[in-house]
């Protein structure tokens, strides 16, 4: 095949590929767990959500209030910053966990970008959660107020129910 005919057979698929939104990819859990603070598994027991616009997008902040089950990762506090503002999650704990995704609103297709999490669980939901606290969680720096951010667009696994469980 000539060049020519290989780049008018392949121009048009650049084209298209170039004009679709960029969407971070999933993380293996091995990523996942290494990028994060905190894993831990839990059942979440209430949502939260506020929407805001800006510009052309259409953002939902959520905040998943879960049961923790078990602890599998923990980390303390950055230096200097006192370990009683930080309270470590421990089976039973509730902790809020907070994640976003949006949706664009304008006309066209979306400039390059991401659209936040995917994934999230509902009220009743078992998940993994891997969580940054204090550190980067796969889409800022901006995290250094003590709370617990979702890792990455898939931080949420989810998990059969347990035994006895509806």
């Amino acid at each position: 095949m000539t060049i020519p005919r290989t780049l008018a057979l392949l121009g048009p698929l650049l084209l298209l590929a170039a004009a679709a939104p960029f969407e971070k990819p999933d993380l293996p859990p091995e990523r996942l767990r290494e990028l994060a603070t905190h894993v831990v598994v839990a059942e979440v027991r209430a949502m939260t959500t506020r929407t805001t616009e800006a510009g052309n997008w259409k953002t939902t902040h959520v905040v998943h209030e879960v049961v923790v089950e078990a602890v599998e990762k923990t980390s303390g506090p950055p230096e200097g910053v006192d370990a009683a503002s930080r309270p470590q999650p421990a089976p039973g704990a509730v902790v809020y966990v907070r994640s976003w995704h949006r949706r664009w609103t304008g006309r066209g297709t979306p400039p390059t970008d991401t659209n936040g999490h995917r994934g999230l669980p509902e009220v009743g939901d078992r998940v993994r959660l891997y969580l940054a606290r204090d550190a980067y969680d796969g889409f800022t720096k901006d995290n250094s107020d003590g709370g617990f951010n979702v890792i990455g667009c898939n931080g949420f696994e989810a998990l059969p129910a347990r035994d006895g469980d509806g």
